[in-house]
């Protein structure tokens, strides 16, 4: 099914006009001034920013070897044309209620194009994957590592997450949207800068690490050995997958954040929408991945335990370099809690209107503190097998509606190319 997903992102990405090549576009549009679409972009951040980035990328590696960094980065790069696809859909078929807030994402889309009983399976399936994806892993996550650190009860370690995070949550969609505005830049910058210390201390290993990446992805001795051929599969196989994990490319996410956004033309919002795979897979989950490489072959160990491995990674750095992994798994994992909390909620409001939304915050607490006292095991497994329940009715969805996306797709190269112009003829008149 992994593999299957891939070749579908290309597809998707190939019918979509490959909106990866307005890359830089999007990512100038999201911080553009007035654009409108930053807010929903450091909602979808908050809510991908996560264990997926260090734990999910540790485990690809563990379990599949260097090889998988490769494979996790691809993963990201046709995961934009998908996210591109699902932020453009749910743009257009966005609604507005009573109060003028806007709601939108994959269910409103399958209502509105005839597929009710898709809508209520989708919408059903991201409040249940909310609650592992964005509840019981992060909190999980917390909880292990903090409990490694300093020896706490884990009831104790669950109250100190989830006590903050329901400060968040109750306080309703206006409070969620300014902690990860404010948030997210700090997180990024933050992060960024502890691993290009780690790569800087063990650079020698940087093009080493660099090279046994792509050995290990593309090695041709998998042609004739069944046996190598099964362990490269195997590093591809772990590689999209987390890849896919970390992006939540397919399952909708970023078209619920992306329906938040103010009106604008749809492509251009999309895209913006969309970069949030750039940032989250192609550089944070790469640059993770590049740094617990290379750190291993710095420290001569293997790539066994998944923890260990960020743990000595991040150890690397003086000072401050045993309290990264805690504090970063904190960060992240509490990010996670509060941006995923809006994407389920939409869709609680989709089934049950906005009535009952307090009764489901409890229960999203409740579920975040008793995240901390489950299996990690069981906490991925029963997330990867939720994800299908969201994947298989939206990327239905998205390929029923691809053939109109043909005018979007060359009215985001028209616009592309105009504020390319403008850019060149401003920066011109300033000279």
């Amino acid at each position: 099914m992994i593999f299957a997903l891939f070749l579908l992102f290309i597809y998707i990405s190939w019918k979509s006009g490959f909106p990866q090549r307005y890359i830089p576009f999007g990512v100038r549009t999201a911080f553009a001034g007035g654009s409108g679409v930053y807010k929903s972009l450091s909602l979808s951040l908050a809510a991908v920013l996560g264990v997926g980035n260090i734990v999910g990328v540790a485990l690809a590696i563990s379990f599949g070897g260097a090889g998988a960094v490769f494979w996790c980065w691809l993963a990201g790069l046709t995961g934009v044309g998908v996210q591109y696809a699902e932020c453009l859909f749910s743009l257009k078929y966005r609604i507005q209620d009573k109060g003028g807030a806007a709601h939108g994402g994959p269910m409103y889309v399958m209502r509105t194009t005839g597929r009710k009983g898709s809508a209520l399976l989708y919408a059903a399936a991201v409040c249940l994957c909310g609650i592992a994806m964005g509840a019981l892993i992060p909190a999980n996550s917390v909880c292990e590592v903090l409990g490694k650190a300093g020896r706490l009860p884990q009831p104790l370690l669950a109250a100190l997450i989830t006590i903050p995070a329901a400060v968040v949550i109750l306080g309703g969609a206006r409070r969620i949207f300014e902690f990860c505005a404010g948030a997210v830049p700090v997180i990024l910058v933050c992060y960024i800068g502890i691993c290009l210390a780690a790569l800087c201390i063990c650079r020698k290993e940087v093009f080493p690490a660099l090279t046994l990446i792509l050995k290990e992805a593309f090695s041709p001795v998998c042609a004739v050995s069944g046996l190598t051929g099964y362990g490269v599969g195997r590093a591809a196989r772990w590689g999209v997958a987390r890849g896919l994990f970390s992006s939540e490319a397919g399952m909708g996410t970023a078209g619920i954040s992306a329906a938040a956004s103010e009106r604008g033309v749809a492509a251009e919002q999309a895209i913006g929408c969309a970069s949030s795979t750039v940032w989250d897979t192609m550089v944070l989950a790469a640059l993770t991945g590049v740094t617990f490489v290379a750190a291993a072959l710095h420290g001569g160990y293997g790539f066994g335990n998944a923890l260990a491995l960020a743990d000595r990674a991040f150890a690397l750095v003086p000072i401050v370099g045993r309290y990264v992994l805690p504090v970063s798994i904190t960060i992240l994992g509490f990010s996670t809690i509060v941006g995923w909390y809006y994407i389920a909620e939409q869709a609680y409001r989709f089934l049950f209107g906005g009535r009952t939304v307090r009764i489901f915050s409890l229960a999203w607490i409740a579920a975040a503190f008793a995240g901390g006292m489950t299996s990690m095991e069981l906490a991925w497994t029963l997330s990867d097998i939720l994800c299908v329940f969201m994947m298989a009715p939206n990327l239905a969805a998205v390929l029923r509606l691809l053939p109109g996306a043909k005018n979007d797709a060359y009215k985001l190269k028209l616009l592309a190319a105009t504020r390319q112009k403008v850019r060149r003829k401003d920066t011109f008149r300033a000279v």
